[in-house]
């Protein structure tokens, strides 16, 4: 059971990921992104509740061969490390930029987000969640100036709504951690090669693979699991999230 009242937030890096097969940029950036101390709050609330009553999975490794699972290595490097996100979460953006080779994936804003404080079945450790956001939505801004009001039309992010995404916890670190997965789009299924594109061998629940990818050990491409499937990630034990 994964408890957060406690959780503080401690850093995030947003990089821009394009569709490297239509020639889309990869556009890193070179410093993490500001966030106000007064808005932590709303980047736990964000970032964290979605991932609310999920199940638990853990990095599955080829033949047990952890080298195998490049993903795997940025997250435990970022444990080992956090003072280095930036430069891990750049390697990360990198290795989902290699993976979108499918036409149907959008371009997006890749998110890597460390937590700390977080209590993980009586266990304080950190946690880092991983996110593409595909969608912005327009919302009105309402500002006051010289005793009349303005409307300002904006584009935004839906606050608690995350298209795609995993929460790693800092656990259970030699069965491949606790991993908990999050993915609203429910589009075609070549869509679906989200941001996990950056864990590990892909086979779609039809058992292929995409166009023009070849199956091996250490393939970005990843695709949610079916219940009962086994696939980059393995289920772990029930892990209902509580606040």
């Amino acid at each position: 059971m994964i408890d957060w009242k406690e959780a503080q937030f401690r850093q995030i890096a947003i990089h821009q990921v394009g569709n490297s097969s239509a020639g889309k940029p990869l556009a890193l950036s070179e410093q993490l992104t500001q966030v106000f101390p007064e808005d932590y709050p709303l980047m736990i609330s964000h970032f964290l509740e979605p991932f609310r009553d999920r199940e638990a999975y853990a990095f599955d490794f080829a033949n047990g061969e952890v080298d195998l699972n490049a993903a795997y290595k940025f997250i435990q490097r970022l444990f080992d490390h956090p003072g280095h996100l930036l430069n891990i979460s750049q390697d990360l953006a990198r290795h989902l930029y290699e993976a979108a080779v499918h036409p149907n994936i959008k371009d997006g804003a890749f998110c890597v987000v460390h937590f700390n404080q977080v209590i993980y079945e009586d266990e304080v450790t950190d946690a880092v969640v991983l996110c593409k956001v595909e969608d912005q939505e327009t919302f009105i801004q309402l500002l006051e100036a010289d005793h009349h009001f303005v409307l300002n039309k904006q584009e935004g992010i839906p606050f608690q709504q995350l298209d795609k995404g995993c929460l790693i916890i800092n656990t259970d670190r030699e069965s491949g951690y606790q991993v908990f997965i999050i993915d609203q789009s429910n589009r075609a299924l070549e869509a679906q090669y989200i941001l996990a594109q950056i864990f590990s061998e892909c086979h779609s629940p039809s058992g292929s693979v995409p166009p023009n990818r070849t199956p091996h050990a250490d393939d970005p491409f990843f695709c949610f699991p079916e219940p009962g499937r086994r696939t980059s990630f393995t289920q772990n034990r029930s892990g209902a999230l509580s606040k």
